[in-house]
């Protein structure tokens, strides 16, 4: 069983400030996690982020980059979103950074993803549409607003004191990303098959499930049986169906 900080990666998402990255690495190193991944990356002055970093820019010259949010989250078992905004195309319901790191400090498996969104804008719905849950970091309503670093180092202090915690571990297989989107797709067929969608909201209902399954941290076996659970229900309204026809 690997220590939980070994198994998450701070993820930036089109960051624009090399300065922030460097800040970003300091802030990683000093709470003992060394995993970044920079998705749809820019030019960054390297000069700027390893006067930054001062002693952590290692953890910029292992950093990981992908063209997209969605490559760059593939195979983690659980991908959190930070954001400060709601919204009806956002997450139906937000965990406080302590909450969610010792949710976090009870998987045995599995890889984890902590989301920051662009300085200016942070993550955008989509973006945040690809992270399975997402945390509010509570700030004074007269100037909400933290630096991408500032964000980043809070979410770490968390991880590494819920860490430190006797937390009862949950032994489970988690799911994928991948895994986790099949079975939503599916279940999503199987609801249109037996016309629960008089107008058509598919997208946002399996927005809804995929939320919901991945913040109760779903093992494999749990997923499968909800899958095969759906599945019959269709395939018995499909037989109902077919029995009316003959008659």
């Amino acid at each position: 069983m690997s220590d939980i900080k070994e198994r998450t990666k701070i993820v930036l998402v089109h960051p624009d400030d090399s300065g922030n990255i460097g800040a970003v690495c300091r802030s990683m190193k000093t709470m003992g996690l060394h995993h970044l991944i920079i998705a749809d990356p820019q030019k960054y002055d390297e000069h700027t982020i390893e006067y930054r970093a001062v002693h952590a820019f290692d953890i910029y010259q292992n950093a990981q980059f992908f063209p997209t949010l969605k490559e760059a989250l593939a195979g983690t078992a659980l991908s959190v979103g930070t954001s400060r905004r709601a919204g009806k195309k956002r997450k139906y319901r937000t965990f406080l950074p302590e909450e969610m790191c010792d949710s976090i400090c009870q998987m045995t498996e599995g890889e984890v993803a902590i989301v920051f969104g662009n300085e200016e804008h942070g993550l955008t719905d989509d973006e945040l549409a690809e992270c399975n849950a997402v945390v509010s970091i509570p700030t004074s309503d007269d100037f909400p607003s933290l630096n991408l670093s500032h964000a980043v180092q809070i979410m770490c202090y968390q991880l590494f004191r819920a860490s430190a915690k006797r937390l009862p571990k949950r032994n489970f297989t988690p799911l994928s990303s991948q895994r986790m989107d099949e079975i939503c797709s599916h279940l999503i067929e199987n609801f249109r098959s037996i016309g629960f969608f008089k107008i058509d909201g598919s997208e946002e209902m399996q927005r809804f499930f995929r939320d919901i399954f991945s913040r109760a941290m779903m093992c494999r076996e749990e997923a499968d049986k909800l899958d095969r659970i759906f599945t019959k229900v269709a395939g018995i309204k499909s037989k109902i169906d077919a029995d009316k026809w003959k008659c």
